[in-house]
């Protein structure tokens, strides 16, 4: 489904990201794990197009995309739910989800895209006439998974979405996530929290300093040695 091949990306003369190559299969549910600076939210404006590569190719089914712009590739399924939450403060929940389906062209659609979310997120359809501002940051992390999902996305970019909530928020963000998931929407998932990161998804990447230095299933990463010291304190 998505493919990058030998990604490097530089911001003037230093390189955040070095060669990296990874791969998301139709509905499939990967992580990509590491350190604050280890290149992952630069992967993540990579494939949405919002940062163009040094070197490299994205491939999304068999098409080449590293060159178009950001709503050429979000018309073509991807979605980015960036880190921040990054919704419109000002507007309303209901006005927010509205912007997350400015390219859904069937009506009809997008009304049982916004009763899937309601479903989801019971809580946003209590909110609908609050704006932004005035909610709880996990209930502005649910907006920003729902305004992406209006959008219809076959593949969707997910960038820390457990930063700065409560464990019970984050616990229950992460158990949506999975629905989303079984429902054959494929999620690349950047996330600090290695422990929930790699229980969701089915496999993982690990980057350090820009470099990929582990891959695999999730269940071969939880064994490795590596990682349970210094992500699982194991």
């Amino acid at each position: 489904m998505l493919l990058l091949k030998s990604i490097r990306v530089h911001y003037n003369k230093r390189e955040a990201v070095k060669g990296i190559s990874l791969e998301v299969g139709e509905g499939d549910f990967v992580v990509v794990i590491g350190p604050n600076g280890a290149g992952k939210t630069s992967v993540l404006n990579v494939i949405s197009g919002v940062i163009n590569p040094s070197e490299g190719e994205v491939w999304f089914r068999s098409e080449r995309i590293d060159r178009l712009a950001p709503e050429k590739i979000a018309a073509r399924g991807i979605i980015h739910v960036p880190e921040g939450r990054r919704i419109f403060p000002k507007l309303t929940v209901m006005e927010n989800l509205q912007m997350g389906a400015y390219l859904q062209k069937d009506k009809t659609k997008v009304e049982r895209e916004l009763e899937r979310i309601f479903h989801l997120f019971p809580i946003l359809k209590e909110r609908t006439r609050q704006r932004g501002e005035s909610l709880s940051g996990g209930e502005q992390q649910m907006l920003a998974i729902g305004r992406g999902l209006m959008a219809g996305p076959a593949l969707l970019l997910i960038d820390e979405p457990s930063l700065g909530l409560s464990p019970l928020v984050t616990q229950h963000v992460a158990e949506q996530m999975t629905v989303i998931n079984r429902e054959g929407i494929a999620i690349l998932l950047v996330e600090q929290n290695a422990r929930m990161g790699l229980k969701l998804a089915n496999r993982g990447y690990v980057l350090t300093n820009g470099d990929l230095v582990l891959e695999g299933t999730t269940a071969e990463l939880v064994k490795n040695e590596e990682i349970r010291k210094a992500y699982l304190g194991l």
